[in-house]
């Protein structure tokens, strides 16, 4: 029996633990864990060749097919995006401390074969790329050797004793350039051990928020200098802060905002609620309005225009619990108004039928962008 999802889709197949990473008005959607309907529902991991490409303007999908080998089907892993190339490290099912690269141009998977301090393997970890360098924090992972103490607590939940499974505080570094690991030994107050929660990048800063510690999901936020290695503890927080939750994103809206989405909290309930942190006075703002369907281990990417977030997939109810539903929905979430080029790109779009001749008529620089989005609407998600 096939593990992975069929291959003549035209759109992603409903998933959660998936990447993403947004590049030249992309989203870029690999891997993750869900659902095929035929010939009957169950769920499986994505397949590893295949990447899926989002217009972010146009808002449709094109299949790229990649090459299978080496890699592997796996969720709860991490990329970083550098020069046309994808880095993908860690991941569950498959153990691996291998770090593979794709080249997105010849569409070819390899393992970079990078050395150093690697890390034992893991998943559910956050990562920041910084100047060419892939940082990570935390994750889920098996028993490791010759640490700090208390940097990697045994969770009770895991049974099997040879592969004994719980929650890290460790830092590493990969440097893309010199193709190296580095364990880093950083100052300040490291956060707890902890796994699913979720980082962005705000200048060079890198900041995590909450993640599933023990029985506990938690609400704390701190962040990293990348520059010094520099944890700031946990940050005094100004205004009534969320709920603890794990596996809820984190999102850059502007050179000192992030948007927190989702999530699911300690007890054990998907969230909808949508939250704006003030990466300057440390102000927590909850958004007025909710997400349509409660999301969990759903990923997100900066839109088209500042202050615009593009959520995609992730699971809508208890995804513990036997019958996770899993989907494979867009949305585009708004927390400043759209720019008047953009009000009017949409609007001809929409009504470019009834518009005819007139279209011609436009400058040339409008004209064109509006043709390339109406051509990649009509064309639908044809694949590869």
């Amino acid at each position: 029996m096939s593990h992975s999802f069929p291959d003549d889709y035209d759109q992603p197949e409903a998933r959660s633990g998936h990447v993403a990473f947004a590049v030249g008005g992309k989203m870029l959607i690999w891997g993750g864990f869900g659902q095929v309907k035929e010939p009957f529902p169950t769920e499986r991991y994505a397949p590893c060749d295949v990447l899926w490409i989002y217009n972010l303007e146009s808002q449709t999908w094109l299949r790229y097919k990649t090459s299978a080998t080496p890699m592997s089907v796996r969720s709860g892993s991490s990329c970083v995006c550098q020069l046309g190339r994808m880095y993908v490290w860690g991941g569950y099912p498959h153990h691996s401390k291998q770090l593979f690269c794709l080249d997105m141009v010849s569409g070819l998977w390899r393992d970079t074969g990078a050395v150093g301090d690697v890390p034992q393997h893991r998943d559910k970890f956050v990562s920041w790329y910084y100047e060419g360098r892939m940082i990570m924090f935390g994750g889920y992972g098996p028993e490791i050797r010759n640490v700090a103490e208390d940097s990697w607590v045994h969770d009770p939940g895991s049974w099997d004793p040879l592969n004994m499974r719980g929650w890290n505080s460790e830092t590493f570094e990969y440097n893309i350039q010199h193709n190296t690991w580095k364990r880093l030994t950083t100052q300040g107050s490291t956060p707890c051990p902890r796994a699913s929660h979720a980082g962005a990048v705000v200048g060079n800063r890198g900041f995590l928020f909450g993640g599933r510690f023990q029985e506990r999901r938690r609400n704390d936020i701190h962040f990293l200098n990348l520059d010094t290695y520099t944890w700031s503890g946990s940050l005094p927080v100004v205004g009534v802060a969320p709920e603890g939750r794990s596996w809820h994103s984190l999102t850059p809206v502007g050179p000192s905002h992030l948007l927190l989405c989702g999530g699911f909290n300690t007890e054990c309930l998907p969230l909808d609620d949508i939250w704006l942190f003030d990466t300057d006075s440390f102000l927590w703002s909850k958004v007025d309005y909710p997400l349509p369907t409660p999301r969990l281990w759903h990923t997100t990417v900066p839109g088209e225009y500042l202050g615009e977030v593009v959520v995609f997939g992730g699971c809508i109810n208890n995804i513990l619990s036997p019958g996770g539903i899993h989907t494979n929905t867009v949305l585009h979430i708004a927390v400043t108004a759209k720019p008047l080029l953009r009000l009017c790109i949409d609007l001809i779009r929409k009504y470019a039928d009834g518009l005819g001749t007139q279209i011609a008529e436009l400058p040339n620089s409008l004209k064109q962008r509006v043709l390339e989005v109406d051509n990649r609407h009509s064309s639908g998600a044809a694949g590869s």
